[in-house]
């Protein structure tokens, strides 16, 4: 693992590696977690609090030092592609390996690199933190992999060859393992006592959210990484007594990489929320193949 985290945890997969030659995008089981042209694997951080705690991006096997840069400020949100023009990468660091092999990691936060040109590393060196600098609108690490100078996929061991192509991963076996394709992940959720802003949901500004007896409204918010059009997610609140306060169902309309959504329920005739735990509960499910991922997150009302 490039990054020392636990998926779904506290990182995830928000891009793979794009298996597909042609102009549309698609991973090596041939589903849409991509971008047309991606070059390696992008893991992110959940939000901006995860990433301002600290995710260690690591060497993924040993090998030389022939490649650093830090300096380059860390960004918030969308990334202006001209002011980072020849400077993609942002904060980075490129590892030779044995038989051709080269790994690169991008978008390191600034001043968090530790390691020099000429440095030997073995598995697991810590080369700096998870950020957001160069091209990047989301707070991760581009971890890529070359043959002789031509991207791999670290799932497949394939170049852009075509999706669905059996091959050999180059992960070993217990990283392999703990690396499951995630699509349609809704990995951070939360309650509000407002409407939330989705600048704020990423920036973590909710994950500690205080809602009283008196907030005019009681909302649960998701974001959910790799959507697909069909997929449905269905969210629900339930109050202290078991009842149903909110039953919310909608169908995807477009794949893309990053999701969000909130329900709520406001306060009705001023009468105070009732004290005690408010279970809010997110159900996925996947058009292509049924699968349910369901995730629970609770909020107690003083």
């Amino acid at each position: 693992m490039p990054v020392a985290c636990a998926l779904g945890v506290d990182c995830a997969i928000a891009v793979y590696f794009d298996a597909d030659p042609t102009a549309e995008g698609r991973d090596y089981l041939c589903g849409s977690m991509t971008s047309d042209g991606h070059t390696g694997v992008d893991f992110a951080a959940t939000d901006y609090a995860t990433m301002d705690r600290g995710i260690a991006v690591v060497s993924a096997a040993p090998g030389r030092v022939i490649g650093v840069r830090d300096g380059e400020p860390d960004g918030r949100g969308q990334v202006d592609p001209e002011t980072v023009r020849t400077r993609e990468c942002g904060n980075g660091v490129v590892i030779e390996h044995s038989d051709g092999l080269f790994t690169q990691y991008c978008h390191l936060r600034q001043g968090s690199v530790t390691v020099l040109p000429g440095d030997t590393v073995d598995t697991g060196t810590r080369l700096g933190l998870v950020g957001q600098s160069g091209r990047a609108n989301f707070p991760h690490v581009h971890f890529e992999v070359k043959q002789n100078e031509v991207p791999i996929d670290p799932f497949s061991g394939r170049p852009q060859d075509g999706c669905g192509n059996p091959g050999t991963p180059l992960w070993a076996p217990e990283t392999a393992a703990a690396l499951p394709y995630f699509a349609g992940l809704p990995y951070h959720s939360g309650f509000a006592g407002e409407e939330p802003a989705p600048e704020r949901i990423r920036a973590g500004d909710y994950d500690d959210a205080v809602v009283t007896a008196g907030s005019q409204v009681l909302v649960l918010w998701t974001e959910v990484w790799g959507v697909a059009a069909g997929d449905l997610v269905r969210m629900t609140i339930t109050g202290p007594d078991g009842a149903l306060l909110v039953d919310d169902e909608v169908e995807i309309e477009a794949t893309q990489s990053w999701w969000y959504r909130y329900i709520g329920r406001p306060l009705v005739d001023e009468a105070p929320w009732a004290p005690g735990q408010y279970v809010g509960e997110i159900s996925y499910t996947r058009a292509a193949d049924s699968y349910l991922w369901t995730t629970t997150t609770t909020l107690d009302v003083q």
